[in-house]
């Protein structure tokens, strides 16, 4: 259809057909084709990104480098409008970070506790040889663990939206 008749307006060939097979090309000539282009194709094409040419008097073009750091500056400013917003993101990202690492710690030889004991109408229902243990505090670092995590991620959106 369309596709066809804009190739031939363009003097291109037109592409075949979808009940055509497409020629195939061998695992060697494949391979081949592939180890040209990256020696010979390649390194002119990295040539060009990282140090282009000196473009036109009026529009100068910059390296991709240089693009980068202009980019990256344009969107600290963005982010960080004063010394004061940049400096308490950082607070507060430390803050999280310290609260973190505070939960996978723990005061004396018991690991973090966030559940308690179980109820006694539950104990009634344990096994002889559990019964001792069922009033003790539950062990589970999943909890504490996940509040962390949480607290650090609204902290994180909290310090990047800080204006």
């Amino acid at each position: 259809g369309f596709t066809k008749l804009w190739h031939m307006k363009q003097g291109l060939e037109p592409p075949c057909d979808a009940d055509e097979a497409p020629e195939k090309v061998g695992r060697a000539a494949a391979t081949w084709a592939s180890l040209k282009h990256s020696f010979t194709e390649m390194p002119s094409q990295y040539k060009t990104l990282f140090c282009p040419g000196r473009g036109d008097a009026d529009r100068p073009t910059i390296s991709s480098g240089y693009t980068f750091f202009i980019c990256f500056r344009r969107a600290c400013n963005q982010n960080y409008t004063t010394f004061w917003s940049f400096f308490f993101s950082i607070v507060v990202f430390y803050g999280a970070v310290g609260f973190f690492f505070a939960s996978l710690f723990t005061i004396g030889d018991d690991p973090p506790n966030v559940l308690g004991g179980y109820p006694s109408d539950i104990c009634s229902l344990a096994y002889p040889a559990l019964r001792s243990n069922c009033k003790d505090l539950q062990s589970n670092q999943f909890f504490a663990l996940m509040g962390s995590i949480v607290f650090i991620q609204i902290a994180m959106a909290a310090a990047t939206t800080s204006a």
